[in-house]
């Protein structure tokens, strides 16, 4: 098996299904198994941007439609 680096680094959403029993394994796994040596998981909060276009648009639609969406 093939290594990815040294750190992986991922980036979820944090809902409930990404904070599954199986995604915690999934990250054992990585390390446990030597594809890489850390894991870094970086959890989103709500109402997350992931980067300044995304938050743009989520502004604009809050000011349009309010904040249940349209």
């Amino acid at each position: 098996m093939g290594t990815l680096g040294s750190i992986v680094y991922r980036q979820t959403d944090g809902g409930s299904d990404n904070d599954a029993i199986v995604t915690h394994i999934f990250h054992w796994l990585l390390v446990h198994m030597g594809v890489v040596e850390k894991v870094v998981w970086l959890r989103l909060k709500s109402k997350h941007s992931h980067n300044y276009a995304d938050r743009g648009f989520s502004m604009i639609k809050e000011k349009l439609w309010g904040k249940r969406g349209g």
